[in-house]
C-alpha cells in the first residue's frame, strides 16, 4: 500500500510541472505571436476560440497518421507483405493528408476574417519560416543531407 502511493505522489509531483510547463511554453508561443502581431483584445478573444475550436481536431489527424503509418509499419515487418495493404495505407494516409491540408486552409481562412490585410501577411510569413526551419540553404531538407563516411 505504501509503495502504490509512493508512487502515485511520485507521478504526481513529475507530471503537474511537465503539464504545466507546457501549457505555458504554449502560451508563451501564443503571446509572442500576438505581440508581434499586435492584436487588440477583441482579436485575441477571436482567436483564441478559434485555437480552441481547432486544436482538438488537429490532435484527432495526429492520432489517425499515427495509426495508419503503425499500419503500414506492421505490414512491413510481415514475413510476406501484401502490396495490396499496402497501398490501401498509402492511399488511406493520403487522402487524411489532403482532408488536415483542406482543413488548416480552411482555418487559416477563418483566421484572416479577424486579421488585418498586414496581420494576415505577417502572420504567413511567419508560417512560411516556421515550416521551413528544417530545411538548409538552398531550400534542401536536412534529412537529404550526406553525411561524413555515408555512401548515396
Amino acid at each position: 500500500m505504501k509503495t502504490i502511493r509512493s508512487t502515485l505522489i511520485l507521478f504526481t509531483l513529475v507530471l503537474i510541472p511537465v503539464a504545466s510547463f507546457s501549457q505555458a511554453a504554449e502560451k508563451n508561443g501564443n503571446h509572442r505571436m500576438w505581440c508581434a502581431l499586435e492584436l487588440n483584445e477583441e482579436q485575441q478573444e477571436k482567436l483564441k476560440a478559434l485555437h480552441n475550436e481547432f486544436e482538438p481536431l488537429k490532435k484527432g489527424h495526429f492520432k489517425e497518421v499515427r495509426e495508419i503509418r503503425k499500419k503500414i509499419k506492421d505490414e512491413l515487418l510481415k514475413e510476406n507483405p501484401s502490396q495490396g495493404d499496402l497501398d490501401r495505407h498509402a492511399q488511406e494516409l493520403g487522402n487524411l493528408h489532403t482532408r488536415i491540408s483542406q482543413e488548416r486552409t480552411n482555418h487559416l481562412l477563418k483566421v484572416k476574417e479577424i486579421l488585418t490585410q498586414e496581420q494576415f501577411s505577417k502572420l504567413v510569413s511567419k508560417e512560411d519560416f516556421s515550416r521551413n526551419r528544417t530545411r538548409k540553404k538552398g531550400g534542401k531538407p536536412m534529412h537529404g543531407k550526406k553525411m561524413k563516411g555515408s555512401v548515396q
